[in-house]
């Protein structure tokens, strides 16, 4: 094996990542998984940052598309999905089966809610998300969100929420179009008290490819921890990529837990008791 293929191996990169005690996510609005380019750059992201999980959002598959897609990921990877609506939405959720014990929860339309259960980051609950267009819309899930908040458990919410938390994270086009869906996502990040992870890289993760005055940018994807999650971190950030394939640029999430890493024997505990009312909640709130 020469150097440089030794160099990044990803045995090696997760090795490394061991021994850091971190944990890394990718997170990408794919605008649909069915064409090469797609599948490229998903094997180059998972090749060069080893992630233990990998969310692709805007998938824009049916049920046999996601077969034929998540069967060539390998056989080191499980995953759970979301449909696509025809041509709209679509959620998946891929993860290296030593991860851990990973259990789908309920799906929305827009949300996916996965509980993760890790020796270094204990039990979490993972919800990724493709948020709609229309204010309407996007008011239904920030209270189907809502509910989590409740609950004393460690939580990351990450995907595309399709809005911005402030006027500034915006360029081109009119203040109008985004002013009143920041005023309500920031709102639902204050009221739940959530953290928006600070960033790397390119200050906005979306552009609409349009030239002259046409050309907006927008930082529409991100990541928000609970306090009971970053409580149990010393470190959390994301980094931008750039866009390739796609108008929107994918998120790696590095966490470091706080606690030094070691391997306990999976139990059935309080939080368990917890993750069912979290369920029950959802199913009451859920359209």
């Amino acid at each position: 094996m020469s150097a440089a293929l030794f160099l990044f191996s990803p045995l090696l990169l997760y090795m490394f990542d061991m021994i850091e005690n971190k944990v890394k996510f990718v997170c990408w609005n794919c605008r649909g998984i069915s064409g090469r380019d797609t599948s490229t750059r998903v094997k180059y992201l998972m090749k060069h940052h080893n992630p233990l999980i990998f969310c692709l959002v805007e998938t824009r598959a049916d049920h046999r598309r996601l077969d034929i897609f998540c069967s060539k990921l390998g056989r080191n990877w499980a995953w759970a999905a979301i449909e696509a609506d025809g041509y709209s939405g679509g959620i998946i959720v891929s993860w290296q089966k030593h991860l851990g014990k990973v259990t789908p929860l309920v799906k929305s339309r827009y949300v996916l809610y996965l509980v993760v259960t890790n020796a270094k980051l204990e039990t979490w609950i993972l919800s990724t998300i493709y948020n709609p267009s229309r204010i309407q819309d996007q008011s239904i899930v920030w209270l189907e969100l809502s509910g989590i908040a409740s609950f004393s458990i460690p939580w990351i919410l990450i995907g595309d929420f399709n809005t911005v938390v402030s006027l500034n994270e915006f360029q081109g086009g009119s203040h109008i179009y985004y002013r009143r869906k920041a005023r309500i996502f920031s709102d639902f990040i204050n009221l739940n008290n959530l953290l928006d992870v600070n960033f790397n890289g390119s200050r906005f993760t979306w552009y609409n490819n349009q030239r002259g005055a046409s050309r907006k940018w927008a930082r529409l994807d991100r990541c928000l921890l609970n306090p009971c999650g970053a409580g149990l971190l010393s470190t959390y950030h994301i980094k931008h990529l750039s866009r390739l394939y796609s108008d929107h640029a994918p998120l790696i999430l590095t966490l470091t837990p706080r606690f030094p890493f070691k391997k306990k024997v999976f139990r059935f505990d309080n939080y368990w008791l917890i993750i069912l009312d979290v369920i029950l909640l959802l199913e009451s709130v859920i359209p």
